[in-house]
């Protein structure tokens, strides 16, 4: 059996509640669900949610919309996915990120077949493909028991696979392409902050039909002012001891660009480029206005 596990939880530092806030009369969360119920290889779609009294809302939300829910420990997400594998009886899990509401059916179903044509044990996105495609990713059930009788840090066991990841050897790890018309540069759909789901909410605004699901090939014609709204919005680093450097500049030349690939040889070290300096900075990293 082929599960989706879509992980969510209320809290959210930058953006509280996100999972239920409003797209077009539906919550996010819904949208996440009505996407993977497009899919051809999923038998279950399953909320993965924390024990925390905060999240009994998502617990109601899914006996409302007729949802499976599992509840399970908050901050040890690797557990949780476990627990829920074993109780929804999962040969291969999907796990689906709860602030992904533009999930791509089409490539849900490439990365599953892949998987499992290619007997992996893992199939995440190109990291070296800059696309459309944001929160989602396919592993056995069996490898993830593995990596769950592994001694791991608190922040690996947060981030399900990133222990795989880093681990050569660790399995068979495979990368999907994904297709050239969704090969997009500086288009977030990720909803972290206020900025993010005001783009979101665009989108939706301008593609969204009824009883239908949006496109995400058809983003890149939307009008250009669109995609101003979370432009400078940056992914929080996975690792905490991870240092980050920002670079604000409309255009870096080769020069930074050399710069950042030297930087970067430091695995603790991670920078990038901001076309203008944000509203909100974090007080634990580094912004440079660079005039060239």
């Amino acid at each position: 059996m082929v599960g989706a596990v879509i992980q969510a939880r209320m809290g959210s530092t930058r953006l509280p509640g996100k999972v239920l806030k409003d797209i077009c009369g539906k919550p996010l969360l819904l949208h996440i669900v009505e996407r993977l119920q497009k899919t051809e290889t999923l038998d279950k779609i399953i909320v993965a949610t924390t024990d925390g009294e905060e999240d009994n809302l998502l617990e109601d939300f899914c006996e409302k919309n007729d949802i499976c829910c599992f509840r399970g420990p908050s901050e040890d997400v690797l557990k949780r996915f476990v627990l829920a594998g074993e109780k929804y009886a999962l040969d291969d899990m999907l796990r689906v990120c709860a602030d992904s509401p533009l999930i791509d059916p089409k490539s849900i179903d490439e990365v599953i077949l892949l998987m499992q044509a290619e007997e992996a044990d893992l199939v995440s996105i190109s990291p070296d493909k800059t696309s459309l495609l944001d929160g989602f990713e396919s592993f056995r059930f069996e490898f993830l028991k593995k990596i769950d009788s592994l001694s791991l840090s608190p922040y690996q066991r947060e981030h399900v696979t990133l222990f795989a990841k880093e681990t050569p050897n660790v399995g068979k790890i495979l990368y999907y392409d994904p297709p050239k018309e969704i090969c997009f540069h500086d288009i977030r759909i990720t909803v972290d902050t206020p900025e993010d789901l005001a783009f979101i909410r665009e989108v939706y605004h301008w593609l969204y039909e009824e009883n239908k699901i949006v496109d995400i090939r058809k983003i890149q014609n939307l009008p250009f002012h669109i995609f101003r709204l979370n432009q400078g919005i940056r992914q929080k680093p996975v690792d905490p001891g991870i240092q980050k450097i920002h670079l604000i500049v409309d255009e870096p030349s080769e020069k930074l660009k050399n710069l950042k690939i030297l930087i970067e040889k430091n695995p603790q070290l991670y920078l990038d480029f901001l076309p203008k300096e944000p509203k909100e900075k974090n007080s634990d990293e580094f912004y440079f206005k660079i005039d060239e």
